[in-house]
């Protein structure tokens, strides 16, 4: 196949803080390694940069899909919905999220609200969206706050729990100079973390479990903070153990229900929490999780869910693309 991969190499953070650049390094490296991936199947491949030339681009090329690996738009790491937007106007298929889904997905409280009324149980939680909100508590420590419309950790730091109101204050006040958004406050769920990847449209089916393990951490840092995703600091992705076959079976069930109630398509992930008592917390939905490989010091969870179902990372990604291209072509996947 005529393959295009779109690409935005991140040179500039918007709004937040200088370090927020280091979630989008691995994209220097992950268009190549695709594309060398997609070459040894025998595709013809070829990329082009997110940015305000994309119009004029894509229309110079011949192409049977679209590889979508951007996670911005124009050297920023912001306005990534305009790339499915451009794309769509240009009549192009192209691989995941429209603007629409990453505009929905992107804030956390839309996607809990929206899977609560589907009677999946999500963290109790409480907006600030100015400083004068700080003035009533809703909910009780510990809590951890994070912006409200971020992804990729950004925004929550190995501080984001806290126990006291003076924490609690200061945090919050922190994230809205920052991150110029309201802040999404909600009851830090003790107990171990994992993720469910599902792919198709019509057809939704789930990929294995994975478990987020960090050794020799206080039990309030183990989650999966900038530092721990980003930094080097300690996080090991492992096939979930231990888990009853009746709380992987409702993970799986509540992963393909966000996947068609946000309107996802081709492929998305949600995260999970487990209390210490048994009970399953969705916590967020992810559009266009990354499908970089597991090699050359990369970490991606979708891929690594994709292995564990059998796939090597070439026939990842044509399944991939293979979902996408049915959805064009109306075929039931």
């Amino acid at each position: 196949m005529r393959v295009v991969l779109v690409e935005n190499i991140v040179q500039a953070v918007l709004a937040g803080e200088s370090r927020d650049i280091a979630s989008d390094r691995e994209m220097e490296v992950i268009p190549g390694l695709v594309a060398d991936a997609l070459t040894t199947r025998g595709h013809d491949v070829s990329i082009l940069p997110a940015n305000w030339d994309l119009p004029a681009n894509i229309g110079k090329v011949e192409v049977d899909i679209v590889l979508n690996l951007a996670e911005g738009f124009a050297g920023s790491n912001g306005h990534e919905w305009l790339v499915p937007a451009i794309l769509e106007q240009a009549g192009v298929p192209y691989t995941g999220a429209d603007a629409g889904n990453i505009l929905l997905t992107r804030d956390k409280l839309v996607t809990k609200t929206l899977l609560a009324a589907h009677n999946v149980t999500v963290p109790r939680h409480q907006i600030i969206r100015r400083h004068s909100d700080l003035s009533v508590r809703e909910i009780g420590f510990p809590i951890i706050a994070k912006p409200l419309r971020e992804e990729a950790s950004i925004g929550i730091g190995k501080d984001s729990v806290v126990v006291t109101e003076a924490q609690w204050k200061r945090r919050v006040e922190i994230l809205l100079e920052i991150y110029k958004q309201p802040v999404l406050c909600e009851e830090y769920v003790q107990g171990r973390e994992f993720s469910i990847g599902v792919w198709g449209n019509n057809h939704v089916e789930a990929l294995p479990m994975v478990e987020f393990v960090f050794p020799c951490v206080d039990p309030l840092q183990r989650f999966r903070s900038f530092e721990h995703k980003w930094l080097g600091d300690q996080e090991v992705m492992v096939a979930a153990e231990g888990v009853a076959d009746v709380l992987r079976e409702q993970a799986s069930t509540i992963a393909c229900l966000a996947h068609r109630v946000l309107n996802c398509r081709d492929y998305s992930r949600a995260d999970f929490r487990l209390s210490a008592d048994g009970r399953l917390f969705f916590l967020e939905h992810n559009y266009n999780p990354g499908i970089g490989p597991n090699t050359h010091g990369l970490s991606n969870t979708f891929t690594r869910q994709a292995e564990l179902a059998g796939f090597s990372y070439e026939a990842f990604l044509e399944k991939l693309m293979e979902i996408a291209r049915g959805r064009y072509q109306g075929l039931e996947r």
